[in-house]
């Protein structure tokens, strides 16, 4: 599912350096998708709108490119202020793209570990 090149292109390949952006952006996932579902029920536009801004730039590092033409549109729609009741469903593809490349990367890390 996510396309490392573009991690290993950024860390010129190092070993060590892609396990500690692979495992810092495992550990960030929790934090957006709880900030996700908070400032959609509170209705914090804002901040729903930074927290997709941040979430797009960090899925892009993985490679899941789809995902952060998503995340896009819903900052476009916020900005906008159009299709609210889309918002959930940005959210629900965001939590299982990224539940599915948590499994993926955490096995990546493991490899990279077992490298050194």
């Amino acid at each position: 599912m996510n396309n490392l090149k573009l991690l290993k292109d950024a860390t010129g390949g190092e070993t060590e350096v892609m396990k500690e952006v692979i495992e810092m952006f495992i550990e960030q996932l929790p934090k957006l998708r709880n900030g996700f579902r908070q400032h959609l029920q509170n209705r914090q536009w804002k901040e729903l709108s930074d927290t997709a801004r941040i979430a797009k730039s960090s899925v892009m590092t993985f490679g899941l490119t789809e995902l952060a033409t998503h995340l896009k549109q819903l900052q476009m729609k916020i900005f906008k202020q159009i299709a609210i009741d889309s918002h959930s469903a940005y959210i629900e593809e965001f939590e299982a793209v990224t539940s599915a490349a948590e499994v993926e990367l955490n096995a990546e890390s493991y490899k990279l570990r077992s490298a050194n």
